[in-house]
């Protein structure tokens, strides 16, 4: 079994541990709910007409611009105001699907970093990385951000001296840096909270034919339902439901409902997470049909918080925007590599899957216990 479909089983499986707030429900909409057999049926034909069309992507280079928008208290109000915290910025990204390659590169736009407030005449300012550089090849991510001064974790003390500045390249496990708030893959955006969105109909369709074995193929023969619906423009869609194994803290269901789209290619056009019969995460995705393959042009996420003294209201927004893009045009193999990154003279690396650390010397990485000894 491949990686990804360890890492998408292990998402499902996992999904009813998260922690669920409240929201509204979505609107009703005309629906028949399948049996098991059209079920299955539906999800031998999802699977096959997006691993199709996923497939076709052999390479992608493109520009997302982004608007991430956070919900706050505000730290100088004396009234309990609160505030948008905004940023905005890009992601310039180059894949290679076929040989599993991803470099990415964000920038943060600063405007100068105001945000609307409430209590207060002053601006409000964060500090918060500006740049960060990704290569991701195979199981290894490299992580490059702007420069630090001092000591670094996991940099053997002594080598450098105190007050060293410049950048820090990090190499780490693939899988980790998925965790990390800032990172990005563009095949994300094409479904729910993450890549793995693209293959979920085939997993679900290998689950119950028995290939993870009988305990699971029961247990989403009970969980999963899929429902036909038609759209608002008359097209046909098919509304995928997972609901969890266990309840929350208060006694509460939670599942997920995916919807796929024939007006899209068949991919995914709305997301939610439920609890109960409230919404807590939504995205919308729009699609942009080229040459028969379906990119997300704009994706639209929201997250959703309520108490019992407030109505429902997303705490975090993010809207992503294709402004530039590439298919299956050749890529420069360089651009997957370390030295493309071109690290300064006495800039480090800290490798954190083999514990060891180096420096850039001229024209290339040494070990930092050797550093010392070249530069006298």
């Amino acid at each position: 079994m491949s990686a990804r479909l360890i890492l998408i089983l292990a998402f499902l499986i996992t999904l009813t541990s998260q922690a669920k707030i409240y929201a509204t429900d979505p609107a009703p909409q005309p629906k028949r709910e399948l049996n098991a057999e059209e079920t299955e049926q539906v999800l031998e034909f999802l699977s096959q007409e997006l691993t199709k069309k996923f497939d076709a992507i052999h390479t992608w280079q493109g520009t997302y611009q982004f608007t991430d928008e956070t919900n706050s208290e505000n730290p100088r109000s004396t009234t309990g105001g609160r505030y948008w915290k905004t940023t905005q910025g890009q992601y310039t990204f180059w894949l290679d699907e076929i040989q599993d390659r991803l470099r990415v590169n964000y920038d943060k736009t600063e405007k100068p970093n105001e945000f609307n407030q409430f209590g207060t005449l002053e601006p409000v300012k964060t500090d918060s990385p500006t740049n960060t550089q990704w290569i991701v090849t195979g199981l290894d991510c490299y992580e490059l951000s702007e420069e630090r001064f001092g000591s670094v974790k996991g940099f053997p003390e002594g080598i450098l001296l105190k007050g060293s500045t410049g950048r820090v390249l990090f190499r780490k496990p693939r899988f980790e840096e998925f965790l990390g708030n800032r990172f990005f893959d563009p095949r994300d955006l094409f479904g729910g909270k993450s890549y793995p969105s693209v293959r979920n109909p085939q997993v679900y369709l290998a689950v119950l034919h028995g290939e993870h074995g009988e305990e699971l193929q029961q247990k989403y023969a009970r969980q999963l339902s899929i429902t036909e619906l038609q759209g608002e423009s008359g097209q046909k869609q098919y509304q995928l439901k997972l609901e969890s194994a266990s309840k929350n803290r208060d006694g509460i269901s939670s599942y997920t409902l995916t919807t796929y789209d024939s007006h899209a290619g068949w991919n995914v056009t709305h997301y939610e997470d439920h609890l109960g019969s409230k919404v807590i995460h939504k995205r919308t995705i729009l699609y942009k049909n080229v040459d028969g393959i379906y990119l997300p042009q704009e994706v639209d996420i929201a997250h959703f918080k309520q108490d019992r003294t407030r109505r429902a209201d997303p705490y975090h927004r993010q809207n992503y925007r294709l402004v530039e893009s590439k298919l299956n045009q050749p890529l420069d193999r360089s651009l997957f590599e370390i030295k493309s990154l071109q690290l300064q003279p006495g800039e480090r690396m800290v490798d954190q899957i083999r514990n060891k650390a180096f420096v850039q010397y001229e024209n290339r990485l040494v070990p930092a216990s050797q550093y010392p000894l070249l530069i006298k």
